[in-house]
């Protein structure tokens, strides 16, 4: 994408003329750029240490003429039909909040692929006994792409297992960093959208959105990201889709902020952009 539109500005820019652009402008107008086609929202990467140049990027809309091909649409059908499975059959989504790590460790023991159903059996069926409620698991990586390829999953009624009771409607657990406001503080939900970037340090990701609203990540869990998505540079962050569950907060300063819960790594997911 050689183009981009900042919200903030209502400006167009090329590459060239935003990589010109100060420290203090880049990090304010990079939060609010979108795909002047599909105004789907985008990012700004800048110029790598290996070599690579400067560049936009954007979550497109399927339609986009500015979509690259080999698109994904196949994965996006295959995930719709997976989220109306899980509406049509009344399925309770259990959170398995630990699914990355057990899938890095063992295939054998996936909690995502761990799906627990009751059948219909033949006593049940001599009884009329009425059929228990289906269970689903499903880790933060499957939930954040139900979350980022249809538009109804976030604001259905499907029911989902925080560990708490009872269960949260997605419609009323999820909340895209685009809707957040002053009735979300000190509130706990599952915050989810785009990083524009992280600061040099990689202790706060700053998210895409026109407010200033950043994720604190102190060194305990810093270090454990690094490893886990093998992050040499802030700047790899970039463009990346991300999920985390905790609590909206506001600063002495007056900045606003996501704390994840007690810092767990398994609150967190991050995709990084390619």
């Amino acid at each position: 994408m050689d183009i981009a539109f900042c919200t903030i500005d209502n400006k167009k820019y090329d590459i060239a003329s935003f990589s010109n652009l100060n420290e203090q402008q880049l990090s304010n107008l990079r939060r609010a750029l979108v795909c002047q086609q599909c105004q789907a929202q985008g990012y700004y990467r800048k110029e790598s240490r290996d070599g690579k140049s400067a560049c936009f990027g954007a979550y497109h809309k399927e339609n986009c003429k500015l979509k690259t091909q080999g698109s994904t649409s196949q994965i996006i059908l295959e995930i719709v039909e997976e989220v109306n499975v899980i509406s049509t059959n009344n399925q309770v989504i259990d959170i398995a909040f630990g699914a990355y790590e057990l899938s890095r460790n063992s295939s054998t023991n996936n909690p995502i692929s761990n799906i627990k159903s009751t059948s219909t059996t033949t006593s049940q069926q001599h009884t009329k006994k009425p059929i228990q409620q289906r269970n689903s698991q499903r880790g933060l990586k499957s939930l954040l792409r139900m979350l980022t390829h249809t538009d109804s999953f976030a604001s259905s009624d499907i029911e989902i297992n925080t560990g708490t009771q009872p269960p949260i409607k997605a419609k009323n657990l999820f909340v895209h960093f685009d809707e957040i406001s002053k009735k979300h503080v000190t509130e706990w939900f599952g915050y989810w959208g785009i990083i524009s970037h992280a600061n040099p340090k990689i202790t706060w990701l700053n998210i895409a959105n026109q407010q200033t609203v950043s994720i604190l990540i102190r060194d305990s869990l810093k270090n454990h990201l690094l490893k886990r998505y093998k992050i040499d540079i802030a700047e790899e962050l970039a463009g990346a889709l991300i999920l985390v569950f905790g609590e909206l907060k506001i600063a002495k300063s007056g900045k606003w902020y996501i704390e994840i819960d007690n810092d767990n790594p398994e609150h967190i997911f991050i995709k990084i952009a390619k």
